[in-house]
This record gives C-alpha cells, sequence and structure tokens, in this order.
C-alpha cells in the first residue's frame, strides 16, 4: 500500500512541477474512455500487485523469481514471432544465461528443501 500510495504522490507533485496537472484533467474531462482505459488499466495493476504479493509469501521469492523470468523471456520470443523483432545473437545467448541460471537457482533450492524434509 506504502509504495502505491507514495507512487501517487510522486505522480501528483512531478504533474504539478511541470505544469501538467490541470491539461491531463482536462484531457481525461474531455476523452471519458481515456479515463475508463486509466481505471482499468490502475485496477489491473493493483490485482497484479495483489497477485505478486500472494506469490511471493505463499511460494517464496525465488519461485515468484522464476515465475517473472518465464514471463519476460515469453515475451521476447511472442513478440519476436508476432512482430518480426530481431534479436542478435549475443540478445538470446543472455536471456539464455539468465533463464537458466534462475531455473538451476530455482532447482537447486527445491532439491535442498526435499532432503532437508
Amino acid at each position: 500500500f506504502g509504495v502505491n500510495l507514495f507512487s501517487c504522490g510522486f505522480t501528483l507533485v512531478a504533474l504539478v512541477q511541470a505544469g501538467e496537472l490541470q491539461s491531463s484533467l482536462t484531457f481525461l474531462a474531455v476523452n471519458p474512455d481515456a479515463a475508463v482505459h486509466c481505471a482499468a488499466f490502475s485496477l489491473a495493476a493493483v490485482v497484479g500487485q495483489l497477485f505478486i504479493y500472494h506469490t511471493i509469501q505463499r511460494l517464496g521469492p525465488l519461485v515468484f523469481t522464476a515465475i517473472m523470468t518465464t514471463r519476460q523471456v515469453l515475451s521476447i520470443v511472442v513478440s519476436c514471432l508476432v512482430f518480426g523483432h530481431a534479436l542478435s545473437a549475443g540478445a538470446w545467448a543472455g536471456a539464455a544465461v539468465v533463464f537458466l541460471a534462475v531455473a538451476y537457482q530455482t532447482q537447486r533450492n527445491a532439491s535442498s528443501s526435499s532432503s532437508s524434509s
């Protein structure tokens, strides 16, 4: 809750300091669809945060890291396939190293948990 509240406050201060608060509110008033999209995006972010907290609490930070890394790698692959983005061999190698390191840590953690039980 504290992080989200700080983020809202920080954004408000930044908008005021940049002189963009009034124009942002005017834009949302003139374009109610944009306001609905902002609200839906915010709701999705809140639900996502709840899932993150729940996953870390129930399964631990290492499993959460494995989930997020897998999601990122899949996102890269889908982006390359759907939109035709090209990645260099070094980028693919880097993604593979990160993915394999997280998989190794997860496997190692699972083995140590089962052997200590």
